[in-house]
């Protein structure tokens, strides 16, 4: 199955972006997606207000130099990964290298975490011991708070909206972009997870 995310994503064929974050959805197998309850004080943007609206001098990342079009946004905590406090360890979800592999094959990886940084690369660097895989990560610092909400902000990436896509396991985390998130099941130590 994730070999028809990695060819359709090398193909510039893709025209629509509702198209391809249905394909992106049909391979993660995510849950049915729910009404996107968004935060009241967040103001939803048109696609013509996105990139006006924000400073392009202060975007998260630098230009991108993949030879990738799409960005493909992570969540870590419940995601990809589980901590488990009486254990004192964290566990990887079933499959979680291998599809970070393929993935990356075809995308610019970018995992973008409410944790904190130290805590972030001890994980991150487990998983992509070589650094060959996540092309950027960003962590709490870079994390929009709106009251006690964390917003993971996609304008912020300096991304066009509709070439990128965040996977998060609570759709609050991507209110302000809900047509670009696909909210995922939360991952606890489900070793029959798929």
């Amino acid at each position: 199955m994730i070999d028809l995310v990695t060819k359709t994503a090398v193909k510039s064929s893709v025209r629509d972006h509702q198209v391809w974050l249905d394909s992106v959805n049909s391979i993660l197998q995510v849950k049915p997606r729910p009404k996107i309850v968004t935060v009241e004080s967040l103001p939803v943007l048109r696609l013509d207000q996105q990139r006006s609206s924000y400073d392009t001098t202060n975007y998260l990342l630098p230009p991108n130099k993949t030879p990738f079009i799409y960005t493909l946004v992570l969540d870590l905590d419940e995601t990809l990964v589980h901590y488990d406090y009486v254990l004192k360890q964290f566990r990887v979800r079933p499959f979680c290298r291998e599809f970070l592999r393929r993935m990356s094959l075809c995308y610019e990886l970018v995992v973008f975490t409410a944790a904190h940084e130290e805590y972030a690369n001890f994980i991150l660097d487990q998983l992509d011991p070589d650094k060959t895989m996540l092309s950027h990560r960003l962590y709490r610092q870079h994390i929009t708070y709106v009251g006690n909400v964390c917003i993971k902000d996609l304008h912020k990436l300096g991304r066009p909206m509709n070439r990128t896509v965040i996977v998060d396991n609570l759709a609050e985390n991507f209110s302000r972009q809900p047509r670009n998130g696909i909210e995922i099941g939360t991952w606890k130590f489900n070793p029959q997870d798929r």
